[in-house]
């Protein structure tokens, strides 16, 4: 069941629905004019990256400056490092620190499947946070 979702062409990531608090903060920064772009694990099956394409445009808008789509276990340090002083938010532990590894400051969103590693994984630009609310007040998108 987890393959189907994670590399099926049956439509699931034309089908995530956004984190609470996730719209609001992300057309904020459109509004205030932050240029923003997607980095999402999702596949690199070109049908899946196409729905997860659509489903962020269903749900945000026209908002971002580019998409990006790396394979579900891939790393995303390389895209990540073409980028300059920028907020950068996840929900994967992994990635959140890579982001700030290479600079950025980072924002993880707290789960379940992640506040484990709250204890070990620390950095000075990464910030644990409660969800998208704390990111609009740190990033003064209010």
């Amino acid at each position: 069941m987890i393959s189907a979702f994670n590399d099926g062409e049956d439509g699931y990531f034309g089908l995530l629905k956004p984190m609470p608090g996730a719209v609001e903060a992300l057309q904020s920064a459109h509004a205030a004019g932050r240029e923003m772009t997607i980095i999402t694990a999702c596949s690199i099956n070109p049908k899946v990256i196409a729905q997860r394409e659509q489903n962020l445009l269903d749900v945000f808008g026209d908002i971002f400056r580019d998409i990006h789509a790396v394979d579900l276990k891939a790393s995303k340090r390389d895209l990540l490092s073409g980028f300059q002083n920028m907020a950068w938010v996840e929900d994967k532990t992994e990635n959140a620190l890579l982001g700030a590894e290479v600079g950025h400051q980072s924002y993880l969103i707290r789960s379940s499947y992640n506040e484990k590693h709250e204890s070990d994984v620390t950095h000075p630009l990464l910030t644990w946070v409660d969800g998208w609310d704390c990111i609009r007040r740190h990033e003064a998108l209010q």
